[in-house]
């Protein structure tokens, strides 16, 4: 499992304007993270997963993030959370 989210995160930081990418477990430690983001990343996303789940138990929200320089794409998929910082256009 650990090649194809190795693989999977090299796909995703090799799109047009994605500049990061951090992949966090179920205690919101980093297990990969491609680029420059805070320290304190993996655990705020996996925190917020868990925050938006309470407002629909029956599905897998995603959460978009903007700011004034990014977009940040946020879901939990099986045993990990997944965050695309992508700049905006």
């Amino acid at each position: 499992m650990e090649n194809s989210l190795i693989k999977s995160m090299e796909e995703a930081s090799r799109q047009d304007g994605v500049v990061a990418v951090v992949c966090a477990d179920n205690d919101g430690f980093p297990v990969q993270v491609r680029g420059k983001v805070p320290s304190q990343a993996a655990g705020v996303i996996t925190q917020m997963c868990e925050l938006a789940k309470q407002l629909d138990m029956r599905s897998t929200p995603t959460i978009q993030l903007e700011t004034e320089k990014l977009n940040v794409f946020i879901q939990k998929k099986d045993m990990a959370t997944v965050a695309v910082y992508k700049q905006k256009e």
